[in-house]
């Protein structure tokens, strides 16, 4: 069975005056989630856009934790969108552990000893060659079709013979910057240029309602 976590949403909820200072600048709603690699080079937390939205009064994003894993040959540049995967999408499956075949498909493994198997994803080896790994987050359309969309890039190669580990810590980071195109590499520049971002923990609690106050420049809890 896919592990089916608990559903998640974020309610921001945006005055009219803070509505016209950020539409003044071009701005949209960005999102991103954090995947903390725990072996390896790079933590590489928050370096894809989720969600990019557009400004309303009332925004709103929802989602279930039901994860999936893809290769990539290369990294993007900041900026660009991340598509064209080399490998196909492995839904994550509750205890289980992933390896990477000759041919570049994905295969079941033995999970290691004491592996988390409720927060943790492993890809536990890697028989093709050297690859960066994707992880992605499921999402329904409004056509009620259901896609993959990556979450997080893995910037530290993953190479043949090796295995990682992925924590996924239910982190939220949100801010406004100006591009305006989902599952895009995110830019430390961005990050450091645009609005203060704020970070969500959901993990003991799945709803959040929040609003950005553009003359103090800090997020503040909204009330329902």
């Amino acid at each position: 069975m896919i592990i089916a976590m608990t559903s998640y949403a974020i309610h921001v909820h945006e005055d009219r005056n803070d509505l016209e200072t950020l539409l003044a600048q071009k701005h949209r709603l960005k999102v991103a989630m954090s995947v903390q690699a725990i072996t390896g080079a790079h933590p590489s937390n928050f370096n894809v856009v989720y969600q990019s939205v557009p400004l309303s009064p009332n925004m709103h994003l929802c989602w279930t934790g039901q994860y999936a894993i893809n290769w990539i040959s290369h990294i993007p540049a900041d900026g660009t969108r991340l598509e064209n995967f080399n490998g196909n999408w492995q839904p994550w499956r509750i205890g289980k552990s992933y390896s990477l075949h000759r041919t570049g498909y994905w295969d079941k493994a033995s999970p290691t000893r004491g592996l988390r198997i409720h927060n943790t994803i492993e890809v536990s080896g890697n028989d093709y060659g050297s690859v960066h790994v994707v992880v992605g987050l499921q999402r329904s359309e409004p056509s009620g079709k259901t896609t993959w969309v990556p979450i997080f890039i893995d910037e530290s190669e993953l190479a043949k013979g090796g295995g990682r580990r992925y924590e996924l810590d239910h982190r939220v980071k949100m801010w406004f910057g100006t591009e305006d195109s989902d599952s895009t590499k995110v830019s430390r520049a961005e990050l450091a240029s645009t609005s203060p971002s704020v970070t969500e923990a959901l993990v003991m609690r799945s709803e959040v309602w929040t609003r950005y106050n553009t003359l103090r420049r800090k997020w503040e809890t909204a009330n329902p």
